[in-house]
């Protein structure tokens, strides 16, 4: 990992870290068990085989935790020590983690399933990480393994990253005031500052940085990692897959890929 590289990410790390010990409690409206409820179908669609999960960028383990319990051995990779000790605190001896930057993973083995869903994406290509991303993803997948992850549409930055949000949440007071102003355009840099107040008067505020990537342009870097896009999909906040992806409604867009058949590439 660069310097450079690091010295961008410190106060996202820094952030996360504080919010480490309360970010299950402001994020208790995400129903990841409801939402794999969806997902591990779409999956199945695709030929998902296997039980070895790598979640990338896995927080607290809101996404991890919904799979362990279904059975797959899970490597967790986070940026934030303070996210990975939470999900350590909860797994215990179930899960390997690594901190780790997205955007610059070495090869952790054969994965059935590469995972990353919530804000890392969006993170990496905010700072030219997202193509160094993907080759991760695709240097860690298994022949036949199936990767998914999300990335914020315009009409997400259009909304979350224009507003201010207020909330209190284990005696910390969270405050998120979005940057955005106006219609977003594809490719555009978001920016937003989150501030934390704590019951004795400490005050942090950090700011952070995602870059919206395009359905063409996401597909594009997938291909340029060895990729293929296999199924695109878009929701709101109910989380029910809809398709096609369209940026101006949905919140999110879910893309899975696998490995290309290296036979098929070199015609």
């Amino acid at each position: 990992m660069s310097t450079s590289y690091e010295q961008d990410h410190a106060p996202t790390r820094e952030a996360y870290d504080l919010l480490s010990t309360h970010y299950d409690e402001l994020t208790e409206h995400h129903l990841y068990e409801e939402w794999f409820d969806r997902l591990i179908p779409a999956l199945e669609k695709e030929g998902l085989t296997g039980n070895r999960l790598l979640d990338l960028g896995c927080g607290t383990g809101k996404s991890t935790l919904p799979l362990l319990r279904r059975g797959w051995r899970a490597t967790a990779v986070d940026l934030s020590p303070g996210m990975l000790a939470q999900l350590k605190r909860k797994a215990g001896a179930q899960i390997e983690t690594l901190e780790a930057d997205i955007a610059d993973l070495r090869v952790l083995g054969e994965f059935d399933l590469v995972l990353s869903l919530g804000e890392a994406m969006n993170y990496s290509a905010a700072e030219g990480g997202f193509q160094a991303a993907l080759d991760g993803v695709a240097r860690n997948l298994a022949p036949t393994g199936l990767a998914l992850f999300d990335l914020n549409t315009l009409h997400s930055y259009e909304t979350f990253f224009a507003q201010t949000e207020v909330k209190p949440a284990g005696g910390v007071t969270t405050t998120w005031t979005g940057q955005v102003r106006g219609e977003a355009e594809p490719g555009d840099l978001a920016m937003a500052v989150m501030e934390f107040t704590s019951p004795d008067g400490q005050h942090l505020s950090t700011i952070h940085r995602q870059r919206h990537v395009s359905e063409p342009d996401a597909i594009a870097a997938l291909n340029a990692a060895g990729l293929e896009c296999v199924a695109v999909y878009g929701h709101d906040y109910s989380g029910v897959l809809e398709q096609p992806l369209d940026q101006r409604r949905h919140n999110k867009g879910i893309f899975i890929a696998k490995p290309c058949n290296q036979a098929e590439e070199r015609r």
